[in-house]
């Protein structure tokens, strides 16, 4: 099963990104540059999606996958806020409340 880059929280795709636009890591991506950066915990899956690519295709993919997990989120608060209000207006319409 291909889990992508799922397993990098999104902390550490940002300081990835940080870092990248700062020229603050080398390309391609390698173990040592990953540790330097403080992104070792990640490295591993960073490098498994990752390592052979120049920077602007890191810069690109990074960003695609940020902005794809910030619209899932907007999307998933967007339904919470409609079911919290459904359920709002069940409650103030309960024939059973006096």
């Amino acid at each position: 099963m291909l889990r992508g880059l799922t397993e990098v929280p999104s902390g550490g795709l940002k300081a990835l990104l940080g870092h990248a636009y700062r020229g603050e890591v080398e390309f391609p991506l390698t173990v040592t540059e990953l540790t330097r950066t403080g992104l070792q915990y990640c490295a591993v899956e960073l490098l498994a999606h990752l390592r052979a690519l120049p920077r602007e295709a890191v810069i690109s993919v990074v960003t695609a996958v940020i902005a794809e997990r910030e619209a899932a989120a907007r999307e998933a608060a967007g339904r919470l806020h409609e079911a919290a209000a459904r359920s709002a207006a069940e409650l103030r319409s309960d024939p059973e409340d006096p």
